[in-house]
């Protein structure tokens, strides 16, 4: 017998016994961190749903293509999918609650004696570009046709100030519009401009004007009709006559340009009606009928003077074109009014959830 001490055995990890014990701990690990996985998954998924109802899963959805700015947008949502006792459920995307009410300032119209109309070509010189950075950032939203060009024109004889524009690299080709539009014809970012024309409507297109927009908002029932003449008139050298003709005997209006452009008017008026933070809507019609008033709810909301004087000598050399009916017939089928109508209540509801004025009735009148 040894007379050497024995201690306690040790165990030699570079034994096989050894390995067992490394992997042994690193099983235990991979567990642990599958457990705190697992447990997370049910603490958050408790939280997501409410009494009787499974949740899922959780999927990455894109939202749907938008187009109208030449471009197709799409953004990822990740939407939380429960299963209901009527099925699966999707729920729509929450909408912002920091956006405000529509501007609804009530104005008053000021008074004074009737100018001078010799003195309006005068004030119509006094137009003029703002100094850089001098203006608020304000978009002139609209969907084509719907008075933006008419409305630029009596604003700034209004406000003294020049109209920019988000199309300002193609304005500045045209002789009529470095003359008319002389903001239009510079970089709007530049802020020299009393407000901007644009119509497109993307999410971050909207987010490029912080202080605001007006939205010219006009039946779709004339608006895309008086399109369609501008781009067959206009753009494609067409009569008016032979224009009235292809809507009745050709597929253009039935098959593409319907279903685009009414798609078009509804998604860009939706769009600034949801998202726009700071917003004054003003109905084409209304613009129109009474357009002292109009005009000075839009000088207000720009935080521009009136000048009453310079409000009637803006109307006397932009008057109102009453008579803008291209037809003699009414171009709409059951189908595609049911459509459109379909688009108008759907940009109604979402108006009126933001505390604006109901739209008009909306039909079209060829008569």
């Amino acid at each position: 017998m040894s007379s050497e001490a024995k201690g306690p055995r040790q165990l030699d990890l570079m034994s096989p016994f050894g390995d067992i014990s490394r992997r042994w701990r690193r099983s235990f690990q991979v567990c642990l961190t599958l457990l705190s996985v697992f447990l997370l998954y049910l603490v958050t998924t408790s939280q997501m749903s409410s009494p009787g109802e499974t949740v899922v899963g959780v999927v990455v959805m894109p939202q749907n293509a938008v187009e109208g700015d030449h471009r197709v947008r799409q953004e990822e949502e990740r939407v939380v999918v429960v299963e209901t006792k009527e099925g699966l459920l999707v729920p729509e995307a929450e909408e912002d609650p920091t956006i405000p009410d529509v501007d609804n300032t009530e104005v008053t119209v000021p008074d004074g004696p009737l100018i001078d109309g010799t003195l309006c070509p005068g004030m119509l010189k006094e137009v003029d570009v703002a100094p850089q950075g001098s203006m608020a950032l304000v978009a002139l939203a609209s969907f084509p046709r719907s008075g933006n060009t008419w409305t630029r024109l009596l604003l700034q004889v209004a406000s003294k100030i020049s109209t920019g524009s988000v199309y300002w690299e193609t304005e500045q080709k045209y002789n009529f519009n470095k003359l008319t539009f002389k903001a239009g014809t510079e970089d709007f970012k530049h802020r020299t401009g009393v407000c901007v024309k644009t119509h497109y409507y993307s999410e971050d297109h909207i987010d490029m004007f912080p202080d605001g927009a007006i939205l010219l908002l006009r039946n779709p029932y004339f608006s895309l009709v008086s399109e369609f003449f501008r781009e067959l008139v206009f753009d494609g050298n067409r009569t008016k006559e032979e224009t009235a003709k292809a809507i009745l005997q050709e597929p253009r209006w039935r098959t593409g340009y319907f279903p685009n452009q009414s798609g078009f008017w509804y998604n860009t008026n939706l769009n600034w009606i949801k998202y726009c933070k700071r917003l004054l809507i003003v109905f084409y019609e209304d613009l129109e009928r009474n357009p002292l008033h109009e005009l000075t709810r839009m000088l207000t909301f720009l935080k521009q003077p009136v000048d009453i004087d310079r409000l009637r000598c803006a109307l006397q050399l932009y008057p109102p074109d009453l008579n803008h009916k291209y037809l003699t017939f009414d171009p709409y089928t059951p189908d595609q009014r049911e459509h459109l109508d379909k688009y108008i209540a759907e940009v109604n509801e979402v108006l009126v959830s933001r505390n604006g004025r109901q739209l008009p009735k909306y039909r079209y009148h060829y008569q």
